[in-house]
Order: C-alpha cells, then sequence, then structure tokens
C-alpha cells in the first residue's frame, strides 16, 4: 500500500499487460476509490471522460490517470507510479514546525502552475490537499488525481468551481508555513503564519473564502507571498 488520499486508498501495482522488454514492467499506482461504483454508469462515464482530458493536458506537474477500471463494486484510477512522499507525510508535527517561504513558495508556484493550465482547459482539481501532492527524488512537484473527485461530484449534481482548486492552494501553503494541517477553513480561526507580509497574509486568506472568492487565479495568489523587493514596494508592482 502506497498511502491513503482523499479519493481512496492508492496500492502500487507492476501492468502486466505493458509491452516489455525481458523482466521491466511498468509499475502504476492504484487508487481505489472511496466511493463505490454501484449501478452509475453515468458516473462512470464521466470518470473515464476526465481521465482522458487530463491525459491530453500533458503538464509536467500534473500526473495523468492512465486508465479508470470497474472491478465488481470498486472503482480503480490507474496512474503512472511516481516515487515521492506526498505533502502531507513531510509536513512536520506542529506549530513551530513549519517551513521556511523559500521553500514553500517554489512548491506552491508549480502546483499553481499546473492547475491554471487545467483550469484553462476547462478542469479542475475538485479534491486538492496536502495528500494528493507529492515531491519526488528530483525535486519534482506532483499534483495527483486531477479532475477525479470533480468528475464524481459533477455526475452527482454537484458541480466543481475553480475556487474549490484556489481554496486547496491556500490550504497547503498555510499548512506548510505553520506545519499545522488545515484540512478545513470551518471550524475556527486560522492562525497566521509567522513572518508573513500583511498582503500574503491577507491573499491568503481571500483564497481560503473558497467559493466566496474573486475568481480564481493561483498563480496571483502565490506571486503575492513574494517580496517585491525595494523597488517593488516604492513603485507599487510586483515582479513576474
Amino acid at each position: 500500500m502506497v498511502g491513503f488520499r482523499s479519493l481512496g486508498t492508492a496500492y502500487r501495482a507492476v501492468d502486466l499487460a505493458w509491452p516489455a522488454a525481458g523482466a521491466v514492467r511498468r509499475r502504476v499506482t492504484l487508487t481505489v476509490l472511496n466511493t463505490p461504483a454501484g449501478d452509475d454508469p453515468e458516473a462512470n462515464a464521466q470518470l473515464l471522460t476526465v481521465a482522458g482530458r487530463v491525459r491530453d493536458l500533458a503538464h509536467p506537474t500534473l500526473d495523468p490517470v492512465l486508465d479508470v477500471i470497474r472491478d465488481g463494486d470498486l472503482i480503480v484510477a490507474v496512474s503512472e507510479h511516481r516515487a515521492g512522499r506526498t505533502l502531507s507525510s513531510l509536513l512536520g508535527t506542529g506549530p513551530g514546525t513549519g517551513w521556511p517561504l523559500r521553500v514553500v513558495l517554489p512548491i506552491g508556484h508549480r502546483i499553481a502552475d499546473g492547475l491554471a493550465h487545467a483550469h484553462r482547459a476547462g478542469l479542475a482539481h475538485g479534491g486538492l490537499g496536502l495528500d494528493t501532492v507529492i515531491l519526488t527524488a528530483d525535486e519534482e512537484v506532483v499534483v495527483l488525481d486531477l479532475g477525479l473527485a470533480g468528475a464524481w461530484a459533477t455526475s452527482h449534481g454537484v458541480p466543481v468551481d475553480p475556487r474549490d482548486d484556489l481554496e486547496g492552494l491556500a490550504r497547503i501553503v498555510v499548512s506548510l508555513l505553520s506545519g499545522v494541517p488545515i484540512r478545513s477553513t470551518t471550524g475556527g480561526e486560522i492562525a497566521r503564519p509567522v513572518g508573513l507580509r500583511d498582503a500574503g497574509w491577507h491573499a491568503l486568506r481571500q483564497g481560503l473564502a473558497g467559493r466566496y472568492a474573486a475568481p480564481a487565479d493561483l498563480v496571483a495568489l502565490m506571486v503575492s507571498l513574494e517580496d517585491p523587493g525595494w523597488l517593488g514596494r516604492l513603485v507599487g508592482r510586483r515582479p513576474r
């Protein structure tokens, strides 16, 4: 077993059907979705459609779903196995264990870039969180399970809003900076991470508002966290 994700449980496997030379086989990750298939052909078809659209995006930050299969009452998403650890598993154990902003910024920018690309293609993640982003041994950032949660929700009458991804990114950033996993924005005031500028904290709070926020601009959210430098502060502009 690889671990638990918001959509279900992930397992490492070997694709015996993949053409290979000698004994080398493709390693894949099988994510068994929490929601049973039942007799809902519309939901199953929606998952397959979204998986195909994600494959067509071909963005290095986005991990494409290779296939969605049904095994009895189970729905299983098949993706290429990417060796790495989820942000959830890398997070500290409490207040004061957060990462410095200089470390969090490139991670957030890569997530924002990949999801902005998906948004332009009409796709949203719908389940972005600490357990759906991994860091590989080569320090690559990979977003997992793009569109699957959203596809299932949409097929059951709950439309996905790109601002859900804005909220997800804001929660990830606050969690990494503070060392405390922010799973939800309901149920209490969220503490401001130490050392965060007023403009950056304001932007993060806007993002945490989710569907009550302004239009989803994930890249702008990350830019707002950067220090514009003395010249940028003088003229009121940020470098891009």
